[in-house]
């Protein structure tokens, strides 16, 4: 079951990894595949890993998942239907 607390953490981190992304590919993060969080983080130790500016990817693929659960941590984002195709 997911939290409110785990759910806003989720979103701040997601947000800021698909930023950092983004900024490496100089693209919009809009524009980033439906990426779990893991993949996003596993993507960002295999392109700075070895600049010693991030953790161990296994310390930090723990503590996300302390903070936000093991199911939000591997769920993909599900695509955002557009205004036209919403049901109302």
């Amino acid at each position: 079951m997911k939290s409110e607390t785990q759910k806003i953490v989720y979103i701040r981190l997601r947000t800021a990894l698909e930023a950092r992304l983004a900024r490496y590919f100089d693209i919009d993060p809009k524009e980033l595949p439906g990426l779990s969080l893991c993949d996003i983080m596993s993507l960002l130790f295999a392109l700075f890993g070895d600049t010693n500016s991030m953790g161990g990817c296994g310390s930090t693929a723990a503590a996300i998942i302390a903070l936000i659960g093991r199911e939000l941590f591997w769920e993909k984002p599900k695509p955002e239907q557009s205004s036209s195709t919403a049901v109302h």
